[in-house]
C-alpha cells in the first residue's frame, strides 16, 4: 500500500488478519503512518497486478483463477501485457506468477468511471495450497457506519511517484462510513451511491493502491470482501479514499466469474 512522506508513526497491531481499533493519535506530525508489514499467509486472497515490472495496482482472489480489481487498473490493456503475482510478500518477485486470459471490465465504466470494477481471469487456476484464504464477497450494499476493516496491498509509502519502495505487503486498519456519512461529515466529499469511504489515521492508500482489497475479518482466515479502492484521494492523509461498494455488485461479479 502506498503511503505519504512525513514523520512515520508505527501502527500498533495484533495478529494481522484480527480487525482492531484506529491507533490513537501520536503526534502533531504531517505525513503517513508506516502502515505495518504482514504476511501473504495470513492474506493469501490478495495479489498484485503488473505490466512488465511495473505495479499498476492490487487485486483480490475471489476464486482460483479470477481476480477483482479496479478497472482503472487494467483499462487499455490487453491479456498479454498483464500478469498478476499471487502468493508473494513482495509485487516484484517470488509467489506464483500469472499470465491472463481475459478481462471483463464492468459494462457501465465506459460511460461513468464510478463503476470502477473488473474480473481478471488468470490462465490456470492457483493451487489450493497457494491461496488457501479467499475472500468472501460481500452479498449486500455497505451500511455499517463507523465498523473497521483491512486494506492491504504491496504500494508505495510516499507521494513522490519517483519512488520505488514496494518491499513488502502491507495492512492498514480503517474506520468505514457509508455513503450519506461519507457526504454529509466530509464537506469536500461527493461520493456516489455504488462507494462507500474509509479512513485511516494519518496513512491512507497511495500509488499502486488502486484495485486493493479492503476486507472485514472477523476471525483469521475469514474475510469478507466489502470494497476495492477506487485511487480517488491518493496519498491524501486527511480524506476518506473510496471504495467500490461490492455488495451492490455481487450478481454481475458472480455471474461474470461463474462463482454460482
Amino acid at each position: 500500500m502506498h503511503f505519504y512522506t512525513g514523520l512515520f508513526v508505527l501502527l500498533l497491531t495484533a495478529v494481522p488478519s484480527l480487525l482492531v481499533p484506529l491507533p490513537e493519535k501520536k503526534n502533531e506530525g504531517v505525513g503517513i503512518i508506516d502502515p505495518g508489514y504482514t504476511n501473504i499467509k495470513t492474506h493469501s486472497y490478495s495479489v498484485a497486478i503488473l505490466t512488465g515490472m511495473d505495479l499498476l495496482g492490487g487485486g483480490v482472489l475471489i476464486k482460483q483463477n479470477w481476480v477483482l480489481t479496479a478497472a482503472s487498473v487494467v483499462h487499455g490493456f490487453n491479456e498479454e501485457n498483464i500478469t498478476v503475482r499471487v502468493g508473494s510478500n513482495n509485487s516484484y518477485y517470488g509467489g506464483h506468477p500469472r499470465n491472463v486470459s481475459r478481462i471483463v471490465i464492468h459494462p457501465q465504466y465506459s460511460t461513468n468511471q464510478s463503476y470502477d470494477l473488473a474480473v481478471v481471469k488468470l490462465d490456470h487456476p492457483v493451487l489450493y495450497r497457494v491461496a488457501s484464504h479467499i475472500a468472501y464477497l460481500a452479498r449486500v450494499p455497505f451500511r455499517d457506519d463507523m465498523s473497521y476493516g483491512n486494506l492491504t496491498g504491496y504500494g508505495q509509502k510516499t507521494y513522490d511517484a519517483k519512488v520505488t519502495d514496494n518491499s513488502g505487503l502491507e495492512i492498514l486498519d480503517m474506520e468505514l462510513y457509508s455513503t450519506s456519512y461519507c457526504n454529509n461529515k466530509f464537506w469536500s466529499m461527493s461520493v456516489p451511491d455504488i462507494q462507500f469511504c474509509a479512513l485511516a489515521n494519518y496513512s491512507g492508500p497511495c500509488f499502486g493502491d488502486i484495485g486493493d482489497p479492503l476486507a472485514k475479518c472477523v476471525r483469521p482466515f475469514q474475510c469478507e470482501l466489502l470494497g476495492i479502492y477506487t485511487g480517488d484521494n491518493i496519498c491524501d492523509v486527511d480524506t476518506p479514499s473510496t471504495y467500490m461498494d461490492v455488495g451492490q455488485f455481487y450478481d454481475w461479479i458472480a455471474k461474470t466469474a461463474s462463482l454460482s
